[in-house]
């Protein structure tokens, strides 16, 4: 054998690879796409089901179990453990 006749048997194999990884990749990704048919429900929703269910309620008024300033307080000297554990936890996702 020849360097020549090596040389084209390493391009014929690079060539190959070169063709069947673009089939892999490229071509078959693109020929499943094509094969699968569109999903109708995403294309056209259907709008009357979303108006006859059942509407959200806009909530009124603040949290019922907020508490107040003082309230607040109270509950710090009570567990002072507690409190340094939640403020520090607020340090540290203000990061």
């Amino acid at each position: 054998m020849s360097a020549e006749q090596v040389l084209g048997m390493i391009k014929g194999v690079f060539v190959v690879t070169t063709l069947v990884a673009l089939y892999w990749f490229a071509v078959r990704p693109l020929l499943d796409m094509l094969r699968k048919k569109p999903d109708m429900d995403l294309l056209s929703p259907d709008f009357s089901q979303v108006l006859e269910e059942e509407e959200l309620e806009i909530p009124r008024g603040g949290d019922p179990q907020k508490l107040g300033r003082s309230q607040m307080l109270e509950q710090a000297r009570e567990d002072p453990r507690r409190t340094a554990m939640l403020v520090s936890q607020w340090l540290k996702d203000r990061r």
